[in-house]
Parts: structure tokens; sequence; C-alpha cells
């Protein structure tokens, strides 16, 4: 998807103002679907991803979560995707924090995806542990 690896590096310039903030935020969101992996491992793109990431509603970012499904451990070890899947599992507890952002049943479905994904990551802990890409997953998870 040429147009959106041209735009997100644009990204950051643009979410400097709080006006119109969450519909872009959703429109990039729009773009990167069935991307997400390949952009978060993208050297260009991949800061840009994160910043959307920390903008990104409980719906965004539980979408997600279940988009990179089954693509956890390559993402772990890359370079660039490990810090987008590194933001994106570190949101979580903003989420599950507050009281009133979503229902106790698509906080549980946030839950049970992360877990889906940490199990993705459950016969490798060790070799990720020492992965120079991977440890602050580990860490983080």
């Amino acid at each position: 998807r040429a147009p959106t690896l041209c735009f997100l590096p644009h990204i950051p310039l643009c979410l400097g103002s709080s006006q119109d903030r969450s519909l872009l935020v959703e429109n990039v969101f729009e773009e990167m679907k069935d991307n997400e992996v390949a952009l978060a491992a993208n050297k260009g793109c991949s800061a840009c991803v994160e910043i959307v990431l920390r903008h990104a509603t409980f719906e965004q970012l539980s979408n997600f979560l279940s988009s990179v499904s089954g693509a956890v451990h390559p993402m772990a070890k890359d370079r660039c995707a490990s810090h987008v899947f590194q933001t994106a599992i570190g949101r979580i507890p903003h989420f599950l924090s507050k009281p009133n952002i979503a229902s106790t049943e698509e906080k549980a479905k946030l839950m049970e995806t992360f877990l889906a994904l940490c199990e993705e990551l459950q016969h490798d802990w060790i070799n990720l542990f020492f992965d120079r890409y991977a440890s602050h997953i580990v860490r983080t998870i």
C-alpha cells in the first residue's frame, strides 16, 4: 500500500494540534488495515505507528492487537516491530485501569487477546529474553 507508506512519516507533524486528531488517527488505522505487521517492521513507518498507537482508542488498540495475532514472534525479534509491539502492549494497563472506557466484557476480551499473544511467545521465552530486540518485550510483559 504505497499511499500509506507515503503519508505515515508525516503523521507526527499532524498530531501537533488537538484539532481533528481522533479523525486523523482513525484514518491512519483504516489505511494500515491488513498491513499492520509490515508497517510496524518498516524502518520509516514504525515510529509513526508507535505515535498513532499512543493516541489510539480502546477499540483501535484492540483491533491492532488482534490484527498482529500470529505474527508476534517475528515482530518481537524485529528491530522496528518490537518497539511497536511494546508500545501496543504497554497501552493495555492504561485502558484496563480506567473504569468507564470500555465494558467489563470488552476489557476481558482485550485481556484474552493479550494472553493469546503471550502464548505465541511462550515456547521461546529464554531465547527472547537474550535477543537484543525481543528482550524489552519480555520485560514489558
